[in-house]
């Protein structure tokens, strides 16, 4: 397809899509401005049918005053005359007229006195005439206005809908009092209903509410409907339908009122649409042919005289062919630049040809250079390999997908692998609980975190192995694999397992005699104290003594340890007032802390605490623990005790000394077991103690989800160092 095709295709398809556009949007807008102003017209006409009632029910009311305000009526309604019913109704007692179709005489009390007219009050119409009817709520009031007093409405009954407009009977001069009420009825009969959609010219239905006679389009919509409320429904594409409802005397919805009528607005816009796309049709057929004239014109005939002549330029004579191109616009500005592209397309040629003989050259040297490191590769390869397989560590390689791509023999052994084949493995992995899907799980984590990460894993035939997974990271710091390191530790858990129910019993065992010991030196001193005549006895008694109460001190830190370790020790977890706690230590410690001639202080808040949650016995045992410690090591001076709120629901605990602090290296052995600052750091004394308070205090603290470290500390007298706890809020 040449460019005029193409350009006049491309013209021809926007223009129709932008006018069918126009045409999607445009449609609804159009029709639906139609159909508001159709249903504007619908409800204005609902509103004339009502008003044509109202107005048929005032001429009833006006009409009627010439009877109610009448000395003869009047009368009759006192002693109800023969002569009043000849005179005027010729003595016939279905007096047909123009005006009623029943005219009614009520006395005050609402009794019904006389009735004429074509039709007879039925017994109903009769029953919702009572007395307490709007028609008959006139008294015997001596001053009374009578415009003011009439009273009109709708009432339905079986045998139709009634207008019916109601006066009270007064003298001549529209004095009083009354004497009772006068009633015109007029039924809307179909020949009446008639004459008012005549008059209205309208095509009016009247309906009473929840009749049987209701069309069915009514009957549909009558639901929706309120008094005072029209809507409008268009049936098809012809006629549309207003509805309304109508009010009787007693406020309630009485008649239905529809209004049929001629969708002639709607035609209008049908048309007006179709006229619309009429035009959008001439101007999608015109624009696109006149563009593509104009087009042809002005630049497709010159883009193809270019084209001709770039055409010649085919071979590598042809650049030497310059291009000769009248005008000033892009057309010729292409053809000056062609001209300029093809001497510089010669001059690269000619660079090019000079460039081909030394790229032969250093291929061939590169060639060789590859040769070369392609044999180093392999050697490393293989040296590689040759390590990995020699390893008496398992070791396992991964993708950035989990899939295995190495694994040595000692993996294969502690797997028991038969084979390493890709089939193999993934029936490894699919085993339920094998030890591959555990590792591959784990390594999955360590693929999502990038950090490095062991695992503890237990065999069927109770063997224990430790793995380490560490992430291959790149250069850009992506995951492009990971490595596994898996060790079979079974001899060392069933050693340490050992030590430790060695440690356990062993401890238990020394307790039992230790406790004899310090009780009986308890009772040589304090029964045989006259009789211990000899210092130095006595001195023995108490190192024995004191040296036993070490030594229980000591196998209680070693069946805490083992305790905790273990998991054993069952936590009283609940609610409670550190404030409360620290109080009580302080009060147990205060001897301690008067011998010494040193102060111990709690800088209680001002307002109370929040409470924790955790064991108080164990709280109170590693606040016990710190500041022994701080006493121990405090010369002059003393402890202070402060407290903080963290604002990520954790209470803060700090413990400041002023005693000797503790040198950078001695800080790095801190909280662990068996472990003290040494003599030659100049710092705390290793006479006495295991070890084992700071560690024990770090798991149970641990153990509570809450924090136990040394926040500052100097080395040298008088600096003092500053211990903190955290633990979560209840």
């Amino acid at each position: 397809m040449n460019i005029r095709l193409k350009t006049l295709g491309i013209n021809t398809l926007a223009v129709a899509s932008v006018l069918f556009i126009l045409y999607q949007v445009s449609a609804p807008l159009i029709l639906h401005g139609f159909e508001k102003v159709e249903t504007n017209d619908a409800i204005q006409n609902v509103g004339r049918a009502t008003d044509a009632i109202n107005s048929q029910l005032f001429s009833l009311s006006s009409k009627l005053i010439d009877w109610a305000s009448w000395d003869d009526s009047y009368n009759f309604a006192a002693d109800k005359n023969n002569e009043f019913v000849q005179s005027n109704f010729g003595g016939n007692d279905t007096y047909k007229s123009p005006i009623f179709d029943m005219i009614l005489y009520f006395n005050t009390k609402g009794k019904l006195v006389y009735a004429n007219g074509s039709s007879k009050p039925s017994a109903e119409l009769l029953d919702k005439l009572s007395p307490t009817s709007p028609l008959l709520k006139y008294d015997n009031a001596a001053n009374i206005d009578a415009d003011a007093e009439a009273v009109s409405g709708i009432i339905t009954t079986k045998e139709g809908i009634l207008l019916a407009s109601s006066r009270p009977i007064l003298h001549n001069d529209g004095s009083g009092p009354t004497h009772g009420s006068i009633i015109f009825t007029k039924f809307l009969t179909t020949a009446y209903i008639g004459e008012l959609a005549e008059t209205a010219h309208l095509d009016l239905g009247f309906y009473p509410v929840n009749s049987t006679k209701l069309p069915p389009d009514a009957i549909a919509i009558e639901s929706s409907l309120s008094v005072g409320k029209t809507i409008t429904k268009a049936q098809n594409s012809t006629i549309i339908n207003g509805y309304t409802l109508l009010a009787g005397l007693d406020g309630k919805p009485a008649v239905l009122v529809r209004v049929n009528l001629d969708r002639e607005i709607y035609d209008q816009g049908r048309e007006s649409l179709h006229l619309f796309l009429i035009i959008l049709l001439v101007a999608g057929v015109l624009f696109p042919l006149v563009t593509s004239i104009l087009l042809d014109a002005l630049v497709i005939r010159r883009i193809e005289l270019l084209t001709k002549n770039v055409t010649k330029i085919n071979d590598q004579n042809g650049l030497k062919n310059k291009l000769t191109f009248k005008g000033s616009d892009e057309v010729a500005l292409l053809a000056t630049s062609i001209n300029h592209m093809l001497q510089r397309i010669e001059d690269s040629n000619q660079h090019v040809h000079s460039l081909v003989g030394q790229l032969k050259i250093e291929k061939e040297g590169v060639e060789d250079q590859v040769r070369q490191r392609t044999h180093q590769l392999e050697e490393e390869k293989t040296r590689f390999f040759a390590s990995i397989n020699s390893l008496p560590l398992g070791f396992i390689l991964t993708d950035s997908s989990d899939h295995v791509l190495m694994m040595n023999p000692s993996i294969k052994k502690i797997l028991s692998f038969s084979s390493d084949d890709a089939k193999s493995i993934a029936k490894k992995i699919a085993e339920k609980d094998s030890l591959l899907l555990k590792l591959m799980e784990h390594t999955s984590k360590v693929t999502d975190s990038k950090k490095i990460s062991t695992i503890e894993l237990s065999t069927p035939e109770g063997r224990f192995l430790h793995a380490l997974a560490a992430p291959v990271l790149t250069h850009a710091g992506t995951v492009d694999g990971t490595v596994i390191i898996v060790e079979d530790v079974t001899e060392a858990k069933i050693m340490e397992r050992s030590k430790e129910e060695f440690f356990s019993i062993a401890s238990h065992e020394l307790r039992t005699p230790l406790t004899a010991i310090r009780g009986n030196t308890s009772l040589i001193k304090q029964l045989y104290e006259d009789q211990l005549k000899d210092p130095s006895f006595n001195e023995m008694v108490d190192d024995i003594h004191s040296s036993s109460m070490r030594l229980i001190s000591i196998v209680n830190d070693f069946l805490d340890v083992s305790s905790l370790e273990q998991g054993k020790i069952k936590f009283t977890e609940k609610d409670f007032d550190i404030s409360t706690t620290i109080e009580e230590v302080i009060k147990e410690m205060n001897g301690m802390v008067t011998e010494k001639k040193l102060y111990l202080t709690f800088e209680k808040p001002a307002q109370a605490l929040p409470l924790l949650h955790a064991d108080p016995n164990r709280i109170k045992q590693v606040i016990y623990n710190l500041i022994g410690n701080s006493i121990k090591f405090t010369e002059t001076g003393g402890v202070t005790i402060k407290t903080e709120v963290m604002p990520n629901k954790m209470l803060k605990i700090m413990l400041i000394d002023t005693g000797r602090g503790i040198s950078p290296e001695g800080q790095q052995l801190l909280f662990h077991k068996f472990q003290q600052t040494g003599e030659s750091l100049q710092t705390r004394d290793t006479t006495r103690g295991t070890g084992l308070g700071l560690y024990i205090s770090k798991l149970i603290v641990e153990h509570f989800g809450g924090q136990i470290k040394l926040d500052a500390s100097q080395e040298g007298d008088g600096h003092g160092s500053t211990f903190s706890i955290t633990l979560p809020l209840a």
